[in-house]
């Protein structure tokens, strides 16, 4: 299912790839219209979401690398990076299951891909609150 949804993106992409000023209708156009702005805008929080998991990922190894002499608070930075890794590793595998649970119920619908990203885009932008709080709380405190 994914291989087709894929090529369909393709395709879709090719045809008014060539030169022409097409202007998509994100909310009451046909359906291939509306899943690949749901792609479009999936893949736009999914790189906020990402820059914001680095920021924290970078800031714990700046403050690693400033507290090397401190054992205890290095440990702490250390332990505190791999359980963010962690995290986020479960939480996309989360994030990706619960998409595709919800595009299930369309199953061989052409509305399958919209809500697949739509669900993706809506956890992402949770996780992206979530990491940006997270951040606050953990660096201004």
């Amino acid at each position: 299912m994914i291989k087709l949804r894929n090529l369909l993106v393709i395709l879709f992409c090719t045809q008014f790839s060539f030169g022409q000023n097409i202007k998509l209708d994100c909310e009451n156009g046909t359906q291939a219209e509306m899943n690949f702005c749901a792609k479009i805008a999936f893949e736009k929080a999914d790189i906020e979401l990402n820059k914001t998991y680095k920021s924290i990922i970078d800031q714990l190894n700046k403050d690693i690398q400033t507290n090397i002499k401190d054992s205890s608070l290095s440990l702490y930075n250390k332990t505190l990076k791999i359980k963010l890794i962690a995290s986020q590793k479960n939480w996309i595998k989360l994030r990706d299951a619960n998409a595709t649970m919800e595009a299930y119920i369309y199953d061989g619908g052409s509305m399958s891909p919209m809500i697949f990203y739509k669900s993706k885009l809506n956890d992402t932008q949770i996780r992206i609150k979530y990491l940006k709080d997270f951040k606050e709380e953990l660096f201004t405190n």
